[in-house]
């Protein structure tokens, strides 16, 4: 180790060698409050109150305290460096109270300080960053009649350069200890109270990578950035070594879309922490924060991973079709798929009914609770039906018709409470088409309205021709043309409109002799029927 004169010095000389800046724009961990303040452990890492001689300074005790330390730690001249792994040894005396030391910690990680002292009634132990902010203190007291002192504690910093002041409150003795520390592992490297505390500082990350980083008394909250390509189900996984922690999920503008505690008791080694969160494509942050400002800390990992929606119509930040007047048109018969997500609450689609007529809807979700509605073009609701999860097939299903007049309407997938999860739908719109069947002379005829689907709307009948009569069958001879007339009945007797068949006459008509009628039909009929007349001889 190594004394050096003037903390106004090491400052300076400190913060030139290394180009070491404070961070400004820290978030601060958000405030635990209803029944999260419940749950939410006492502030502070477990391991800290391991040692039986050792006890928190309270706040009132330091802040009557943070003064006068800081006023001595500047105006002292002995500041003594002191490297992590290397033992320092110190006599404490009446005219010898407090001790400075500085020392650097170039990887984030949990620091260790293990401390002995023999002959001494009290210490107290203060850790300060480099802006002079308290990070740490620690009173020890001396036990039996020996009065010995031991003290092991451990603190999470950031990589960085600290000030550890010990100060003595009694008696004449001995004193030695040793700062030793965990790397922590981070997969981007922080100092001095974190580099990646707000959304404008967050480190990028990838899909299907396990990233490790940590919580510390001097940094409460990373931040994390990653796309999503589409709409997806984001999987969260994670892991880590503190007692409790809190994950947000933000969207590009800084809205919180979600947000989870997670704790484990004192049996546990490893928190863990496995989440689901549906999202439209778009811009994420995912935030990792201490329970409170003060803890608990340590290191911990994720992973992030994503299965794609597959949405007909993709979506980004929740607003291409939320609203009527952005609805997506849609064909019948047509299957299509979406998603209900934290940021989407509600997806519109457009349909015409050509005709009044019967519509068909087939709608499956993988949500525990939906809500389907139709509306008409004025935005008036004219339909309306929840449906939940069927635990038999796995998800929810529904098979509704409903009658609409002509005209243009609206289908919606609505969320219930906050369930999210992937849908599909296929809506069948009746397209009527007119077809004849025309009659024969044998077979009765029909004219009926039929959809593409089977689903048959009016049906006519045409009944068979069946009849064909002559105004008159005998004729005498008189050397002119004859042409009788025809009439045609069909199989309920009534006649068959002249615009349905064309007459054919036999040519000659004016000797003596039989003579052919022809029918021939068309329109909503088909085929022939023939009748006879003759012309007799006159008498003389």
């Amino acid at each position: 180790m190594k004394k050096v004169k003037g903390l106004s010095v090491i400052l300076a000389a400190v913060m030139l060698s290394s180009c070491i800046f404070p961070q400004t724009g820290s978030v601060k961990a958000a405030e635990i409050t209803g029944e999260e303040s419940a749950e939410a452990p006492d502030a502070g890492n477990a391991a800290y109150a391991e040692a039986e001689q050792s006890e928190e300074i309270t706040d009132d005790e330091e802040k009557s305290d943070d003064a006068a330390v800081h006023q001595k730690a500047s105006a002292t001249t002995d500041m003594t460096y002191i490297s992590i792994g290397e033992t320092c040894q110190e006599t404490f005396s009446a005219e010898s109270t407090e001790k400075y030391y500085w020392f650097d910690l170039e990887k984030s990680g949990r620091l260790t300080l293990s401390a002995n002292a023999t002959g001494l009634s009290r210490l107290q132990y203060y850790i300060d960053d480099i802006g002079g902010d308290r990070l740490w203190s620690k009173r020890s007291s001396s036990t039996g009649s020996e009065k010995k002192i031991k003290t092991n504690e451990t603190i999470d910093l950031t990589a960085g350069t600290y000030y550890l002041s010990v100060i003595s409150s009694g008696g004449d003795g001995e004193f030695s200890f040793s700062l030793s520390s965990e790397d922590a592992g981070e997969s981007f490297k922080e100092e001095n109270g974190g580099t990646d505390n707000d959304r404008g500082y967050a480190n990028p990350v990838e899909f299907g990578q396990t990233y490790w980083g940590q919580l510390a008394r001097n940094d409460n909250a990373d931040y994390y950035e990653f796309t999503l390509s589409a709409s997806s189900r984001l999987y969260l996984s994670a892991r880590a070594q503190i007692k409790s922690l809190y994950l947000y999920l933000y969207d590009a503008g800084g809205k919180e879309l979600w947000k989870k505690y997670a704790s484990t008791d004192s049996a546990a080694k490893t928190l863990e922490a496995d989440a689901e969160i549906d999202l439209t494509g778009g811009v994420y942050y995912l935030a990792v924060k201490s329970a409170s400002a003060t803890g608990p800390t340590g290191s911990y990992s994720f992973c992030l991973s994503c299965t794609d929606a597959k949405e007909s119509f993709p979506e980004t930040r929740g607003n291409l079709n939320n609203t009527l007047s952005s609805a997506n048109a849609i064909s019948s018969d047509t299957i299509y798929k979406g998603q209900i997500a934290a940021n989407d609450a509600r997806d519109f689609y457009k349909f015409t009914v050509n005709e009044s007529s019967q519509v068909t809807l087939d709608a499956t979700a993988a949500i525990p609770w939906v809500y389907y509605h139709i509306y008409d073009s004025k935005g008036k609701e004219v339909w309306k039906q929840g449906v939940s999860w069927n635990k038999t097939i796995g998800y929810s299903s529904l098979t509704k018709k409903h009658t609409l007049s002509k005209g243009t309407y609206y289908f919606a997938v609505a969320q219930y409470s906050n369930y999210t999860g992937n849908y599909a739908f296929k809506m069948h719109i009746h397209n009527y088409k007119t077809t004849t069947q025309k009659a024969t002379t044998k077979k009765n005829g029909s004219i009926r309205k039929k959809c593409s689907c089977g689903h048959v709307v009016s049906l006519k009948t045409i009944y068979r021709p069946k009849k064909m009569t002559l105004s008159k069958t005998v004729y005498v001879y008189n050397g002119k043309k004859k042409k009788p007339s025809v009439k045609v009945t069909d199989s309920k007797g009534k006649v068959i409109s002249r615009s349905n068949y064309k007459v054919y006459y036999s040519s000659g008509r004016k000797r003596v002799g039989k003579y052919k009628v022809t029918v021939k039909f068309k329109g909503k009929y088909k085929g022939r029927m023939s009748k006879t007349f003759r012309i007799k001889a006159r008498k003389k």
